[in-house]
Formats: C-alpha cells, structure tokens, sequence
C-alpha cells in the first residue's frame, strides 16, 4: 500500500499530473481576461504542457509565467495579426454572402474556403512554434506556415480539437452549459495537452541543427 501510494508510483504521477492540468487551465482562464494577453497566455500553456507531456516539467506556476513574460510582446503580435486576419476574413465573408457573388461566380465559394482553412491550419501551429523556437513573430508565421502544409495529417487533427467546442454547440446547441463547464474546468489545458503530444512528435524531427532547414 506504502508504494502504491507513494510519491513515486504511478498512481500518483498521474494525480499530479491532472492536478497539474486543472492548475494550467486556471492559469489560462486568468491571463487570458484581458483578452489581449490571450497569446501570450497560450504560448506560455503550450511550452509548459509540451513539457508536462514529456514528464520534463518543474515548478508549473513559475514557468508558466516566465514563459509568458519571456514571450508576450511577440506572442501579443502574433495573437494581434491572428485578429486583424480573422476580421478580415469574416468582412469579406459577409460581404460574399450578401452580395450573391456566390451564385453568380462558384469560384469564390473554394476560395473562400482554402483561405479559411490555410488561416485556421497556420494558427493551429503559431503559438507551439512561438514555444518552442523563441522567434521573432514573421519567422514564427512562416515556420506554423511550413509545418501545417509539411505535416497535414497533424494539422487536421490540431484544427480539429481547435474547433471541437463551437462544432458540438453547433450540432448539438443544448450542449452549450456543458461545453463551456468543461472549458472552465479543463477544457482549454486538456485540449492543449493533447495537441502538445502531437506537436512534440513532429518537433522532435527538428533537432537545433535541422532548424535551419525550415528557416
């Protein structure tokens, strides 16, 4: 009983790490109020969670805020463009739908849609890459760039657990108190735990000297 319960069972370490989840999941809610700090915010959850998937990590609180001071100017442009694109994209949405331009030229409907979807497949990437390079904000675009297309089949599934909240309120509205209950509790840090095993699978391909080679 004394080893099934101890500091170093299995047992445990899974209790701590679930705690330690629940814990980032807080910290996430916090810095993420003023709504600007948001980037900042998730690059410092996907470093720190990156490390939790590895069993790499130390103090939780501590690195989560040193990463986030460490990378909040840049990951603040970042989430900065994220926004100005996204606008921009919803502008010339409703303008496409109001228009008929539609029905008069079906061309723009896979436009639109290659232009939605290479924008979601580059955000998927642009706060872990931010993590876990440390570049400046263009480079940073142009590696979630080169990773989304290099890595398509990790990039559906990123997307994918992005967009999982809004698609199950949109097919199931009556879901929406239990999806947003279970952001509150643990939805953002247990997505983004499962993201970070994904993202540690394709950047353990990238050792310092092959960085180069996505430069």
């Amino acid at each position: 009983m004394q080893s099934f319960m101890g500091a170093d069972s299995g047992l445990m370490n899974r209790l701590n790490k679930i705690a330690d989840i629940l814990m980032l999941n807080v910290l996430y809610l916090i810095t993420s109020l003023p709504v600007i700090t948001v980037g900042a915010g998730t690059t410092a959850l996907y470093d720190v969670m990156m490390k939790l998937t590895k069993d790499e990590e130390g103090y939780i609180v501590r690195d989560y805020f040193r990463t986030f001071r460490e990378c909040f100017k840049r990951s603040t442009a970042l989430w900065g463009l994220s926004i100005l694109a996204g606008i921009l994209a919803g502008a010339d949405i409703y303008f496409y739908m109001f228009s008929g331009m539609g029905r008069e030229l079906p061309v723009f409907n896979y436009l639109f849609s290659v232009v939605i979807l290479c924008f979601l497949f580059i955000y998927s990437w642009l706060f872990a890459v931010q993590a876990k390079f440390r570049c400046p904000a263009g480079m940073t675009v142009k590696k979630a760039a080169f990773l989304a297309l290099r890595h398509l089949p990790y990039t559906v599934a990123v997307t994918l657990l992005n967009l999982l909240p809004v698609i199950l309120v949109l097919v199931f509205p009556v879901s929406l108190p239990y999806v947003l209950l279970v952001e509150l509790v643990c939805g953002f840090s247990g997505t983004a735990y499962i993201k970070s095993l994904l993202f540690n699978r394709v950047f353990a391909g990238y050792q310092p000297e092959e960085k180069s080679s996505m430069a």
